[in-house]
């Protein structure tokens, strides 16, 4: 058995006259409520949930726009509150917390990249700092710089090596030379077998190559002596190397001579 009890109010404020049929169970607990009101009040909120219905979507209605497959819903806005679209997120925000679309500055205002960190950097189109700088990056100018320099310091490690001149004159029955460049210094082996000089040649200077020292191997200077082979004490011969690429031998007595061994010399002071 259910049990029920009615209430009638007046409510000044909207000078709004009503009642109410609230309905109990057995045990006590609300199930419903009757409301009585006079038939103004009630075309008036009914008036209020048509409105409703009109301005506002429902529950369906809103899981199809979230899925975004209502194809009839169309905004064509052009401005808000009288501000084009494109200007009005920028309302009451400055946004000097952001970089501009073009930020490149003399300053590290924006962050520099560093060893662990991305970031904007410095060009530098020299080789003169003396210090790990955060920022800095060197320039594919320098880069090509570096290149030369390691290319030629390669060069000189490895060497220019010359083909043994195997090529000699009347005057010598061996002379076979093996040239071999390093920096600006020619590393120079030789071994040179000089016949026996005529009478009207000796003390002379007699060419014994007939290879020249290429250009970029020659000596400085206007002469450059560099081995002397004794046969005995009266016998011996002088071998040296003009910076005309020339190779001579003068020998002092008419005794065929040997001269072996290594010499070397600077192709610039």
């Amino acid at each position: 058995m259910v049990n029920y009890k009615t209430r009638i109010f007046f409510e000044p404020d909207t000078n709004s006259l009503g009642a109410d049929v609230i309905i109990y169970s057995e045990e006590g607990d609300k199930i419903d409520t009757i409301l009585v009101t006079t038939e103004s009040k009630y075309n008036e909120l009914a008036e209020q949930i048509e409105n409703i219905d009109d301005t506002y979507i429902d529950l369906n209605e809103l899981h199809t726009i979230l899925a975004n497959v209502q194809n009839d819903l169309i905004i064509n806005a052009t401005k808000f509150q009288g501000y084009d679209l494109d200007q009005f997120s920028l309302v009451g925000h400055t946004h000097n917390e952001y970089a501009q679309k073009n930020h490149a500055a003399s300053s590290q205002t924006y962050g520099v990249g560093s060893a662990s960190r991305y970031g904007h950097t410095k060009v530098i189109d020299n080789l003169t700092s003396t210090q790990y700088v955060a920022g800095e990056s060197l320039s594919a100018n320098q880069g090509k710089v570096l290149k030369n320099l390691i290319d030629q310091n390669n060069e000189a490690i490895i060497g220019d090596t010359i083909s043994t001149f195997n090529n000699p004159t009347t005057n010598a029955g061996i002379c076979r030379i093996t040239l071999k460049k390093v920096g600006n210094i020619v590393f120079c082996q030789y071994l040179v077998v000089f016949k026996a000089p005529s009478q009207a040649n000796l003390n002379k200077d007699l060419k014994v190559s007939n290879t020249d020292i290429p250009e970029g191997f020659r000596p400085a200077g206007d002469n450059t002596y560099f081995s002397v082979a004794e046969y005995d004490s009266s016998n011996n011969m002088l071998l040296y190397f003009k910076s005309d690429g020339k190779i001579y031998c003068r020998g002092y007595q008419r005794t065929q001579i040997s001269a072996y061994g290594s010499c070397f010399w600077f192709t610039d002071i």
